[in-house]
């Protein structure tokens, strides 16, 4: 206690005096909500540089997108689904008119069976010592050559039908009813349905936080539709003009609305800059779509 009519002093656990009563403390209180709100300033300004919560651009892309060819030649005679059209796995896109190569392939059959019963009658003779072991050998070696050459006729009348690799859209027709395509030509480009990839360019300078698992939310132009992914790999190179780098997210299977070859931004929260767990910034992240609205 003090005289003179000045106020006692308490210590606190900081190691500063703070006035119990009196203007005193009302000049400390101002004080620490100034040093605060500095602090506070100075973070902000801090993520700002690092660059979380400013938005970059993000392109969505199919994890899969795919020309499909065939190794055959032939008449196109049955094109099931066309530009835009959703497709199933396995299901058959287009028909090839394979007459011809369904009669190779019974001609390379049936060139297999007498080569086979052949190289069993050798194999027999053999036994008996009415045949030598060459000419047992060369059956059985033109009897092997046989059932490539109706394997092969086999597998080419296989692709006489161009199945679905996976479910998705049919993107472009690169071929029409009655054309005669060679061997390897494009016939439908196909992209893949499902969860989405975003491609996200940012500065290198970002690396310094922003790592795999790193959630951000995507906002679709034009639509409004927020979507919620997390970084899924970061590029190998940084472009040495620009000082940037690819990264790459991943986003749960989209309203039907949403297709890839969209475009948006992307936000990070700015949790992500100041260190903290990829757990913390997917609670901002919560954050950030409760005030936007989205789903």
């Amino acid at each position: 206690m003090m005289t003179g009519g000045v106020t006692a002093m308490n210590a606190g656990k900081s190691g500063y005096f703070w006035p119990r009563h009196g203007p005193g403390r009302r000049m400390a209180l101002l004080l620490a909500a100034l040093l605060s709100m500095q602090f506070g300033l100075a973070n902000t300004l801090l993520a700002a540089e690092e660059g979380a919560g400013q938005p970059v651009r993000g392109l969505l892309k199919a994890k899969a997108q795919s020309d499909l060819s065939v190794q055959i030649a032939a008449r196109v005679a049955k094109i099931n689904k066309r530009e835009g059209e959703a497709f199933r796995y396995k299901e058959v896109l287009l028909e090839f008119d394979c007459d011809l190569l369904e009669a190779d392939w019974q001609a390379a059959n049936a060139a297999y069976k007498a080569k086979k019963l052949k190289a069993r009658s050798k194999k027999r003779l053999l036994a008996y010592q009415a045949a030598g072991r060459l000419d047992a050998a060369v059956a059985m070696a033109e009897a092997e050559q046989a059932a490539a050459v109706a394997r092969q006729a086999r597998l080419k009348v296989q692709q006489c039908k161009v199945r679905a690799p996976y479910d998705g859209w049919v993107v472009a027709r690169h071929v029409d009813v009655h054309e005669t395509l060679q061997a390897g030509a494009r016939l439908i480009t196909v992209v893949r349905r499902g969860p989405l990839e975003v491609e996200i360019i940012v500065p290198t300078a970002w690396l310094k936080w922003l790592r795999e698992g790193q959630p951000f939310v995507f906002e679709v132009d034009g639509l409004g539709e927020r979507l919620r992914g997390k970084i899924a790999r970061v590029g190998a190179v940084v472009d040495q003009v620009s000082q940037t780098i690819r990264v790459y997210g991943e986003v749960g299977t989209p309203p039907p609305v949403v297709r890839p070859g969209m475009t948006g931004k992307v936000r990070f929260p700015q949790s992500a800059a100041a260190g903290k767990s990829p757990d913390d910034a997917a609670r901002s992240i919560k954050g950030m779509k409760a005030e936007g609205g989205g789903a």
